[in-house]
């Protein structure tokens, strides 16, 4: 695996782990800027270069990598963050669930007021049949 110098954005044959490689395409392959991505990890970059931590910044379009960067370093030894490492991400998807979950509301796709179950049958188990997606939003179901 070679690495990418940021700014750079070719073809590349890329393994974050051992039993999985992808290839990162060209962003106009994905008619995404190459520039306005350029941006984007420079710009994170920059907000890591005194720090005692890295970041991992993985861009798909398509289902196609477009951008695959890791930046800044892994322990106070300055060692570089490659796609090999791994990030311990907590509760930072719970904003992109609930935008999701509006975004299917306001399309008429899902109604926060019905039962979750509705969705999700197998949600609908020991007594949580009348729980509704707004209650689980809410963090009002009682559920641990």
């Amino acid at each position: 695996m070679r690495p990418i110098p940021i700014g750079q954005f070719a073809a590349t044959t890329i393994s974050p782990n051992n039993d999985n490689t992808w290839t990162e395409v060209a962003p106009s392959a994905a008619g995404m800027k190459a520039d306005r991505l350029e941006q984007v990890t420079d710009w994170l970059a920059s907000r890591l270069s005194d720090r005692h931590f890295g970041a991992q910044l993985v861009v798909l379009r398509g289902g196609r990598v477009v951008l695959d960067r890791s930046v800044g370093f892994t322990n106070r030894d300055h060692a570089r963050v490659t796609p090999r490492d791994r990030f311990i991400v907590c509760s930072l998807g719970k904003p992109f669930a609930a935008l999701c979950v509006h975004l299917l509301a306001e399309r008429g796709l899902l109604a926060l007021d019905k039962p979750v179950s509705v969705y999700w049958p197998e949600y609908g188990q020991h007594g949580k049949q009348g729980v509704t997606v707004r209650q689980v939003l809410q963090h009002r179901t009682g559920s641990p």
